[in-house]
């Protein structure tokens, strides 16, 4: 009798989890088995903040879904399977992200890298000295915001800093054709000349400059003598 009675209690536990497990595969099929489902994701950057207004643009096709203000974004009816999906928003690298959507609860989360963060790390590289880094981000940037006057000013830096004094140049008179009068800039332009290729007389003007708005002995005393 008691034989019996294990026996049936081993077969009410066996039926028990036979059912759980059925119950599982039925619930992981209803989520895994489907043609197309709605995909929801955030987009945000390298600062962890969401990314407003963000495009989005599925494979090939011309529709785009935009992230909202906190960077969360739906596509509906996204069909099963591989997709590539492109992402650009201002101020921010575009990416591109394979998807292989075979959940319909799948969320989709994209990081992109701002053009703050790549100027940091440019500044940073060239602090450490590690200038083919430092270049690599400041093109990166430049790719991003081709007039970025942080961007044209680390470059100016760079090149002076490995001795390409007229690439540096360039840079400085970039920024003078943007616009940009500080006599700092001037004090740049005038250090490039005078210490890098040695030509104090091309270094003269730009000290007038620089003293027309800021009075410096040490920077007056380096006028050449006429």
């Amino acid at each position: 009798m008691k034989l019996l009675q294990n026996k049936e209690n081993c077969l009410i536990i066996a039926l028990l989890l036979l059912l759980i497990f059925s119950c599982e595969s039925t619930l992981v099929d209803e989520f895994s088995v489907f043609e197309e489902a709605t995909l929801m994701g955030m987009v945000y950057n390298s600062r962890s903040s969401p990314c407003v207004g963000a495009a989005l643009r599925v494979d090939d096709e011309k529709g785009v879904y935009t992230s909202d203000i906190n960077g969360r974004f739906v596509i509906p009816k996204l069909k099963r399977g591989r997709h590539l999906i492109h992402i650009s928003n201002d101020g921010h690298e575009p990416e591109v992200v394979t998807l292989n959507f075979s959940d319909r609860r799948q969320i989709l989360y994209i990081r992109l890298t701002s053009n703050e963060s790549l100027l940091d790390w440019a500044e940073e590289a060239l602090d450490e000295l590690r200038w083919e880094e430092a270049e690599d981000f400041i093109m990166r940037s430049l790719a991003v915001e081709p007039e970025g006057t942080r961007a044209i000013t680390l470059l100016g830096a760079l090149y002076y800093r490995t001795e390409e004094f007229e690439d540096s140049l360039k840079q400085w008179q970039l920024l003078i054709e943007k616009g940009h009068r500080s006599p700092y800039l001037y004090l740049l332009i005038a250090n490039t000349y005078e210490y890098g290729l040695e030509s104090p007389e091309e270094a003269r003007p730009w000290l007038e400059r620089y003293l027309e708005n800021h009075e410096a002995p040490e920077v007056r005393a380096r006028l050449p003598v006429e």
